[in-house]
């Protein structure tokens, strides 16, 4: 049988960011046309690779392989970090704009011109991707099984810890003046929440994995009050949180806290019938206290879950849901039934005044960053190598390698010199002087040193680019407008 669980969404971008336009412009400012040429192929690969990392962020089933990639790219960008000078306003630097939607509300993003906003998307997914892995376990017919009670166990610790390492992330966030509007998914309220969350299904799956096992109930009163006391904590924690997170996570966390709370009044139950059976009939007061102790929570689980279900997935699922709490509100009941029933016809015991709550015992805990391997895979060597050519001082001064436009200019005779124009509805414009010779010498290092393949862009300026595998001169935040583009020899 399936299990009820719950992920929490990647973030996905909310505008494309070129790290090839930015890339260049500062290796041609730094040292010269043809070393930015050269670099074509490097900022190709690395545009490539943050593709790549959005695309894995919208699998519908994601792997540990998606974690591994998102983390090559974050260790890609804190080398690129500490080669260069990233500025939003000083002349000279690398200029770049990140903006990321939040996961509560696509409507909501984020823009920064700090690389820790990029880095804060990248963790968060991570933690996101391994609740998403668990999610998916979770809606499998073998989720019950220890082996997969264990697996699911490890993958909510991992996410966990990693939302506690992105809680200091988002503290400096917080501080630079570049953050605009930050989401409330990068608030340290909200990482905080999601960390209790995923702990909280964690123990979960510990007082499961304890009933498949066979545990006493001795036992599993202690781990089932302990799971209602992680999903009563998870819920503490939404409280500073605005009105979007609590529609989301209030009715699971709510109803799974009851669920449990009513979990741990059976175990209980069941320990004072054994003593009941073995002659002690004093104990079935006590069997019946605790069991009347939840019942008055009945409306209150079967709202919560109905609540829960609105939000709900696929028609399975709902049906999970829809099981799991028949099948907890009829122990309930036939116990209770049961044990009055007995106490009525049998015993005659009066029921205790009242009695000391329930103790739980809390047995997940966070994996550690540090000890989570995909967290600490550092950039691909090969890549690391280009760009740490693509940045390296020249051997000569810049002028001796970009040399003026006049000298640049001057072609040997017999040779012929390409030039670039850009569509305007029936007639070609050309490119001003300095812009053309730009394109073509970057369609030159693409079609010559790179062979026709990776990178095909050059920054024209006006917040355009000329793509050279399309043809087209394209918009940088909507590659869907474009016009063509024409060279001519």
């Amino acid at each position: 049988m399936s299990a009820i669980s719950i992920k929490i969404p990647t973030k996905q971008r909310h505008a494309p960011s070129h790290w090839g336009d930015v890339l260049q412009t500062f290796v041609r400012r730094s040292y010269g046309k043809q070393r930015a040429a050269e670099s074509l192929i490097v900022t190709g690969k690395i545009n490539a690779l943050r593709q790549s990392v959005i695309e894995e962020t919208t699998k519908e089933r994601p792997s540990v392989a998606s974690i591994e990639l998102t983390m090559k790219y974050v260790a890609l960008v804190e080398v690129l970090e500490a080669r260069l000078p990233f500025s939003h306003s000083a002349s000279g630097s690398v200029d770049i704009t990140f903006s990321w939607q939040s996961s509560l509300a696509p409507s909501k993003y984020t823009t920064s011109h700090s690389t820790n906003i990029e880095k804060a998307a990248c963790v968060f997914n991570c933690a996101a991707l391994y609740s998403s892995l668990a999610d998916s376990l979770a809606s499998q017919p073998d989720a019950k099984t220890t082996a997969s009670l264990k697996q699911r166990k490890h993958l909510l610790s991992c996410s966990a810890g990693i939302f506690d390492e992105l809680s200091s992330i988002c503290a400096s966030l917080h501080s630079e003046k570049s953050a605009s509007g930050l989401t409330e998914d990068l608030t340290m309220e909200f990482v905080a929440f999601a960390s209790s969350l995923m702990l909280a299904q964690a123990q979960e799956c510990v007082y499961e994995a304890g009933g498949a096992a066979g545990m006493k109930d001795s036992t599993l009163v202690l781990l089932a009050k302990g799971t209602c006391d992680c999903y009563e904590q998870a819920r503490a924690k939404l409280t500073p949180l605005l009105k979007i997170a609590a529609l989301r996570y209030l009715p699971f966390v709510s109803a799974k806290a009851l669920l449990h709370k009513g979990n741990a009044a059976l175990h209980a139950a069941s320990v004072y019938r054994t003593a009941v059976d073995a002659g002690d009939a004093a104990q079935i007061g006590a069997e019946i206290y605790r069991l009347k102790e939840t019942a008055s929570d009945r409306e209150a689980l079967q709202k919560h879950f109905r609540d829960h279900m609105r939000l709900g997935k696929d028609a399975a699922w709902k049906q999970t849901v829809r099981e799991t709490l028949e099948a907890h509100l009829a122990k309930l009941d036939g116990a209770l039934g049961k044990a009055v029933h007995e106490n009525e016809t049998m015993y005659y015991t009066p029921l205790p005044a009242s009695m000391p709550a329930l103790s739980g015992k809390t047995m997940a805990r966070a994996v550690p960053f540090a000890e989570i391997e995909p967290m600490h895979i550092t950039c691909d060597s090969a890549l690391e190598m280009m760009v740490e050519d693509m940045l390296a001082a020249p051997a000569e001064p810049v002028e001796a390698i970009d040399p003026p436009a006049a000298a640049a200019s001057a072609e040997p005779a017999g040779n012929t010199v390409a030039s670039w124009s850009w569509q305007n509805k029936r007639t070609f414009n050309p490119f001003p002087a300095e812009v053309s010779a730009e394109l073509e010498a970057g369609f030159q290092a693409w079609r010559v040193v790179a062979g026709g393949e990776g990178e095909a862009r050059v920054s024209v300026g006006g917040g355009r680019f000329v793509d050279f595998k399309t043809m087209r001169q394209c918009r940088d935040d909507d590659e869907g407008k474009y016009r063509n583009v024409r060279r001519t020899e």
